[in-house]
């Protein structure tokens, strides 16, 4: 899983001018409903442009 995880914090590094460090990307905890909580980001997103 590491080296998956590596490889997306080496294209977010790519892509954001914010920081240059992208150790703010890590692995679910929920051992359950994590399909469900990674479903539910999208709404959020949506919700917060409209903010």
């Amino acid at each position: 899983m590491g080296e998956l995880v590596q490889n997306i914090r080496d294209k977010v590094l790519e892509r954001n001018t914010f920081k240059e460090e992208s150790s703010f990307i890590k692995t679910c905890k929920h051992k359950t409903g994590a399909a469900a909580l990674g479903a539910s980001l999208k709404v959020l997103e949506l919700f917060v442009e409209q903010i």
